[in-house]
């Protein structure tokens, strides 16, 4: 029968992480002697022996045996290693980490006396810095196999761990991924060779950029001293990292005397992300581009850091910054674009546009924090396409210079003017007919100036038409071509020869003129007045001239006379007498006064024959000399 060992009795020690660990800068090399281990029975029987059955010492993770000093155990009832009862049975240690030692328990039989086995010779030294890890830490274990008992891997000999010399400094805390501009709380610590904190030698660390993939300045508080060995960052201090990237590494450094591995410590990788969204920026620029060509504009959402903001989506809204809501920005897809990671982009499809050209314009964003500009850029003309008047054409006098000078500019198919060289033709549409002067011209930067247009023709509603080659032509805006101004009256129809009270046939006219000598559309009422040495009345003195022409369609005058003349006038006009004519008596000439008023293409035509036959020869030979 095998019963249960229940009393593992080891001494505690005391290991100095320097002087007892046997490796690193520093490191005593010197072992650490353990008492005597005692295994004792407390229930009877509980040892025996036969195969199988063994007693197992193992060193745990950090420590090594001194292959210097053999183990050793004793028992007075079972033998060991194929020893005798009561023989010590030893074992050599290699000195390697985590070593165990087994003492197989292969003589001796089982016994109600009580029995307790005793290990000695046991010497241990620090093999890393796990086993310089404190404060406290049981060395070793033991495991009990077929042998009575049940211990596995117990632990046993405890050891108060004392600290070493300052052996390097370590973060106590990592950076870890920060928002821009948020305070980094790191701590760093001065530890020994097992990582425990040495509190009795403080020193100051600094910190400083070792990986720097935004090229940022690390700001605030970087050099903090050490209490009970610990340099601790808080928000007051405020340091921190503005530029967003990722894979920032913080190095640390401590002032004073050089410790036993390393004066200094590198960081784990962290992240500096963006922060919450405050304003806009105009990542790609729109450029000079021609009049309804598209627009490529890219607008980036960015903290107060200037970080790109990837999230959340936000709307941008682009507008004309030099005359919001004018010159019409125009676009196929919207003026209004949600951000995709923080950008908001109108491409080639989507056809920003401007139709006005313009020398300086700006575009503005807006939707996170104050509306941004952009850089200034041109919208230039198109190609040629019309035509249009500028200035239009004004009334003016007949043959008269037309001021201002008439204009007419080259346009493209948005109606901004294009700097094309074109020969100009005006042509005149007038329902007067009449001729134009002047009408060619050619442009230069696109404005051709006609400076010497004449009409010769007065008309009340004239146009002029523009074409040129190859362009779509203008028609200006109606305009008066007026005369000369009324000066003088003239007669159209000379007075001739009647009977006394007799209508005058044709109908004596006149003609109100200008200056050059051209009928005017006067008005003007004409007064006509008998010049004779006979007397006499007129029958009609005045008529309205209508188109500049005033008709006395039934003028008469009432006693007979040779050689009278008309006296025309006309308030404001130079007056003019007619030709002499007769005012024949009826009664002295029975054959006019038979043929009554012929006419002068009747009666009077055959004068002289009529006076021939009835012997009246004197009249006919007056008459052909006043012929």
């Amino acid at each position: 029968m095998i019963a249960i060992a229940d009393s593992v009795n080891s001494p505690n020690v005391t290991i100095n992480v320097d002087t007892n660990r046997s490796v690193g800068p520093g490191a005593g090399n010197v072992a650490v002697v353990v008492n005597t281990i005692t295994v004792a029975e407390v229930t009877l029987p509980e040892f025996s022996s036969g195969d199988g059955r063994a007693i197992r010492l193992a060193v745990r993770p950090g420590y090594q045996l001194d292959p210097a000093s053999p183990v050793t155990a004793t028992s007075a009832t079972i033998g060991f290693n194929g020893g005798a009862i009561g023989a010590a049975a030893a074992l050599t240690p290699a000195g390697t980490p985590d070593e165990a030692l087994t003492f197989n328990l292969t003589s001796g039989t089982s016994t109600v006396e009580q029995d307790i086995i005793r290990i000695t010779g046991v010497r241990l030294k620090i093999s890393s810095a796990a086993g310089a890890a404190g404060p406290a830490q049981t060395l070793m274990s033991i495991t009990t196999t077929g042998a009575g008992g049940s211990f596995t891997n117990q632990g046993i000999v405890a050891a108060n761990i004392n600290r070493g010399a300052a052996d390097r400094i370590e973060f106590a805390t990592q950076p870890g991924a920060t928002q821009s501009g948020a305070p980094l709380l790191p701590a760093v610590r001065i530890v020994d060779f097992g990582g425990n904190t040495v509190t009795n030698d403080n020193r100051a660390i600094t910190l400083a950029l070792q990986s720097n993939p935004g090229a940022a300045v690390l700001q605030g508080i970087t050099q903090q001293s050490t209490q009970a060995g610990i340099a601790t960052w808080e928000a007051s201090d405020d340091m921190r990292i503005a530029p967003a990237a990722a894979g920032y590494t913080l190095r640390a450094t401590h002032s004073g005397a050089p410790f036993l591995s390393s004066d200094a410590v590198v960081s784990t990788a962290f992240d500096i992300t963006a922060g919450p969204p405050n304003g806009l920026d105009f990542s790609l620029e729109p450029v000079s581009t021609v009049a309804g060509g598209a627009l490529l504009v890219r607008v980036t959402v960015l903290d107060q850091a200037q970080n790109v903001v990837t999230s959340p989506s936000v709307e941008i809204t682009l507008d004309s910054a030099v005359n919001p809501g004018g010159w019409p920005l125009l676009a196929d897809s919207s003026l209004t674009k949600s951000t995709s990671n923080g950008v908001a982009e109108w491409f080639e499809i989507d056809n920003l546009r401007i139709n006005s050209a313009i020398a300086e314009y700006r575009l503005r964003a807006s939707g996170v924090g104050a509306p941004i500009d952009s850089a200034t850029f041109a919208i230039t003309a198109g190609a040629p396409s019309n035509l249009r008047f500028v200035q239009q054409p004004t009334d003016a006098a007949e043959n008269a210079t037309i001021i201002p000078p008439v204009t007419v500019e080259v346009t493209d198919a948005f109606g901004n003017r294009a700097p094309a060289a074109a020969e100009i033709n005006l042509a005149l549409q007038s329902p007067c007919a009449g001729t134009l002067s002047g009408g060619l011209a050619s442009s230069v930067n696109g404005l051709a100036v006609f400076s010497a247009i004449g009409i010769d023709t007065p008309c009340p509603a004239v146009t002029l038409a523009a074409a040129a080659g190859g362009l779509t032509g203008a028609s200006s805006e109606p305009f008066t071509v007026t005369g000369l101004p009324p000066t003088a009256l003239r007669f159209v129809q000379q007075p001739t020869d009647a009977l006394a009270g007799e209508p005058l046939n044709p109908p004596v006219s006149l003609e109100i003129v200008d200056a050059a000598g051209k009928r005017t559309a006067s008005t003007a009422t004409v007064q006509l007045a008998l010049l004779s040495s006979c007397g006499g009345v007129l029958s009609l003195t005045s008529a309205q001239a209508v188109g500049g022409l005033a008709t006395f369609a039934i003028l008469s005058a009432d006693t007979p006379c040779s050689s009278a003349t008309l006296q025309a006038t006309s308030s404001g006009l130079t007056g003019t007498t007619s030709q002499s004519f007769d005012i024949i008596d009826p009664s002295a000439n029975p054959v006019l006064a038979a043929c009554g008023a012929c006419g002068q293409g009747g009666a009077l035509a055959a004068l002289p024959l009529l006076l021939s036959l009835v012997g009246m020869k004197f009249y006919s030979v007056r008459r052909r000399r006043r012929a």
